[in-house]
């Protein structure tokens, strides 16, 4: 399992994954909005996941199977938490 990293879309702060609130500027990194009586529930997501690389420290949009920076394979250098 690779390290995951929460990254705070309103002022850029790295928090830990799973984080309910920026470590930083308080927001709500993931809440739901109750619509109302005509409109379903809204789900907003405030902050990008992320993977570090364990090769050169690059911060990687999850999803990208090798490192932006140095290339290093996904499941050939992630470490776990």
């Amino acid at each position: 399992m690779s390290k995951i990293i929460f990254t705070c879309n309103n002022c850029g702060f790295d928090n830990p994954e799973n984080s309910s609130k920026c470590n930083k500027c308080g927001i709500y990194l993931s809440l739901t909005i109750s619509g109302g009586l005509f409109s379903s529930d809204k789900h907003v997501i405030n902050f990008t996941k992320r993977w570090i690389c364990t090769k050169c420290g690059a911060k990687n949009i999850d999803g990208n199977d090798k490192c932006h920076s140095c290339n290093l394979k996904s499941n050939s250098g992630w470490f776990d938490l």
